[in-house]
């Protein structure tokens, strides 16, 4: 029957143990044969604990101080943690042959430049100076630095030989000093106390912390997190096994009656040395339950449960407010690129793991980039944010210069001015090389002129593209313009021959190009007048020669005032084949060349 009841309590702790609720543990790979017991943080990712393992500088006096002491002679290692919640053995806490620190009964103020460390309160092992053999513990504070040497070790004002101090922990804010003794006053075996730490560096009076922590067993082991939350171990409190862990929180100024922590905490074997991050709710603590030696540190962190955020963005264009396609969008966590995409309509998708802070970065071409942070929370839900990319103004450029034509010589005094869509927009400066650039909007259309007194006008077209910074590159020539000549000492407005059809007074388009220049030279000289000749060859009748060159003067009378020109300002006549340049008269033969310098129009300055 006590086999079967036996039997059956163990079935019991098997089936609470695997119903984990919340946490997971893991047999840390530091663990071994030997016993591996407690867990101080150096910080987040790193801590130190002791094992019994031998080492080669385990000598004769510490095979005595096993022997002598009957308890196990610990030393203390460094490890770190890895990613996958498991911890690695760095090493040796101290190279130190004579360290004093027993078991992991260590801790460190928040400035990690003081130590508080369980040290045995003996003098000589031929002097037995303790008449409890060794047994009296005490807390001893001393100076550390960066490579973990310890100097300036002096005994806490209230230790003593005739109870023990130790498993010292100090407060995250450093100023108080919670310590195990089983000194006069107390509960019980042994009691948890707390001294105050003053700034000067001294103590107030050990106080216990009472009846709803001690008990008239042992209490083991205080560990105290970021919100002042107790945890410890004890005999005494009714549990799941032998030594157990509990917590109690500290309110209304004073610790609260102790709780039992679940499974996997606590078991049927002795579960003590209970640490915990609370930023990252994982921890340690040790046990004697079942595992790889003789006591084992295991560690905790929450069970996965899959958490996830669904985010539905748009992506718009700052200036217009609409949205913009054909974004490559990514996501990004710890610097890391965890998916890029192209959206194509200005929304994106994206599911997001809870308690994690994302950065996500939305590039175009001809945009500024952009990003945003996103943290998620523990909770479900959606995030909806917006993404304002700004437009990079589209730019292009036109770089040029100003030649003369003939002497390719650079006209530096020349007026360049641009047109957009036909509209005059600016005037261009010219430097020493007769050389300028101008920034130019994409998708428009320009027109650049070119002008210098005593030449002739110049201008060309720019159609730019949508493709940035793109450059074009013009050369304006200027042909020197003689406006005027002198003939048989008459001034005349210099032009090419214009030309007429066969028995034809219609002005043609060659025609109309030069008197275009007349037009132009009348505009800018207000105040001349002229007189239009125009001639034939002799090859036609005298009077029908006189009547068709009439005709022809008429029609371009005609066509330079309908341009603006004042008639008063025109006059003239045909005069036929009456002023012939040449041999060419009636009877004599001459080239098609020699004809045509006869058939001509004269502009002659009659006043000024």
């Amino acid at each position: 029957m006590k086999k079967i009841t036996q039997l059956s309590f163990f079935l019991f702790i098997n089936i609470l143990l695997s119903q984990t609720k919340d946490y997971e543990i893991v047999n840390t790979a530091i663990n071994s044969k030997y016993a591996e017991i407690g867990v101080t943080y150096l910080n987040d990712n790193s801590f130190i604990f002791a094992s019994s393992k031998k080492v080669e500088s385990d000598k004769s006096f510490k095979k005595d101080r096993r022997r002598n002491n009957k308890q196990l002679h610990l030393e203390l290692y460094r490890a770190e943690s890895t990613e996958n919640g498991d911890v690695i053995q760095l090493g040796r806490f101290t190279s130190d042959a004579n360290n004093k620190i027993f078991e992991s009964d260590i801790s460190f103020t928040p400035d990690f430049k003081t130590v508080y460390f369980t040290w045995n309160n003996y003098y000589n092992t031929k002097k037995r100076k303790d008449s409890a053999r060794w047994k009296t513990l005490k807390i001893v504070k001393a100076t550390i630095n960066e490579n973990f040497e310890i100097t300036n070790v002096e005994t806490l004002p209230f230790s003593s030989s005739k109870y023990s101090i130790r498993c010292p922990e100090v407060s995250k804010d450093g100023k108080k000093l919670f310590f195990v003794s089983d000194m006069p006053g107390g509960y019980g075996e042994t009691d948890i106390y707390v001294v105050d730490i003053h700034s000067n560096g001294t103590y107030g009076t050990p106080k216990n912390l009472g009846p709803a922590v001690n008990t008239s067993k042992a209490e083991f082991f205080p560990f105290v997190d970021s919100n002042n939350v107790l945890y410890f171990s004890s005999f005494g409190h009714k549990g799941k096994g032998r030594l157990d862990i509990f917590k109690s929180e500290f309110k209304d100024n004073r610790y609260q009656k102790a709780e039992n922590l679940p499974a996997p905490f606590n078991s049927a074997s002795d579960d003590f040395a209970f640490v915990i991050n609370s930023n990252t709710d994982t921890g340690f603590f040790t046990s004697t339950r079942k595992g790889k030696g003789d006591a084992d540190i295991f560690a905790f962190k929450p069970k996965h449960k899959k958490c996830e955020q669904l985010l539905s963005g748009t992506i718009i264009n700052k200036i217009t407010s609409k949205n913009i396609a054909q974004v490559t969008i990514s996501l990004q966590l710890n610097n890391k690129v965890l998916k890029s995409e192209i959206v194509n309509n200005g929304r994106f998708n994206f599911k997001l793991k809870c308690n994690n802070t994302y950065k996500i970065v939305a590039q175009k071409e001809n945009f500024i980039p952009s990003e945003i942070e996103i943290t998620t929370s523990s909770k479900k839900q959606h995030i909806s944010p917006k993404i304002e990319l700004m437009p990079i103004k589209c730019v292009q450029y036109v770089t040029g210069k100003v030649l003369d034509a003939k002497t390719q010589e650079p006209l530096s005094a020349a007026t360049v001015v641009i047109f957009k869509n036909n509209a005059p927009l600016d005037s261009i400066l010219l430097n020493k090389n007769a050389e300028f650039k101008y920034e130019l909007d994409c998708k428009a259309e320009y027109k650049i002129t070119a002008s210098l007194k005593d030449y002739s006008k110049n201008e060309t077209y720019i159609y730019t593209s949508n493709i940035p910074k793109t450059v074009h590159e013009k050369t304006l020539l200027l042909t020197p313009s003689v406006e005027f000549v002198t003939v048989k000492e008459q001034k005349m407005i210099k032009t090419n021959p214009i030309y007429f059809g066969l028995d034809s007074d219609e002005i043609l388009l060659d025609a109309a190009i030069e008197l275009d220049k007349v037009v132009a030279i009348l505009k800018k000289y207000p105040t001349i007048k002229i007189e239009i000749k125009s001639h034939t060859d002799s090859r036609a009748p005298d009077n029908y020669n006189l009547k068709l060159s009439n005709k022809r003067a008429i029609a371009t009378i005609n066509y330079i005032v309908s341009k603006g020109i004042d008639p008063n300002r025109v006059s003239g006549k045909g005069y036929g084949e009456t002023q012939l340049i040449n041999k060419c008269k009636n009877g004599v033969r001459c080239t098609e060349a020699e004809h045509r310098m006869n058939r001509r129009t004269e502009f002659i300055v009659i006043e000024e």
